[in-house]
């Protein structure tokens, strides 16, 4: 996976996702849950979330093939979020969190 970071204006700023499709995890119905997960939790949750933003055509993922390869070239964006890198494990009460995070939105 390929990331680049877009900045249209001073006050936006945009990352550029290329996945290469070689495996199937990477296929467009993997990624397209992925986002339509983060969606929700923007919608759902007051957690700070890189905002998926959906194409012209109003999907999350455009894919892309080209005759020179086999392999498929998809391409998400989404709105970058100010924050760093944890250089640490994460604590016990993080990962419950997490878990816990995950789970409610699961069953709901």
């Amino acid at each position: 996976m390929l990331n680049f970071k877009f900045r249209p204006t001073m006050h936006q700023k945009f990352l550029i996702k290329i996945h290469i499709s070689t495996i199937s995890i990477q296929s467009k119905g993997n990624i397209t849950s992925e986002f339509i997960w983060l969606e929700a939790l923007v919608k759902d949750t007051n957690l700070v979330i890189p905002v998926p933003v959906r194409n012209l055509q109003g999907d999350l993922v455009t894919k892309i093939s080209t005759d020179l390869s086999e392999n498929t070239i998809m391409v998400t964006i989404h709105q970058c979020i100010h924050g760093s890198v944890l250089q640490r494990e994460p604590t016990s009460n993080e990962t419950e969190n997490l878990a816990l995070l995950m789970a409610a939105h699961l069953i709901n």
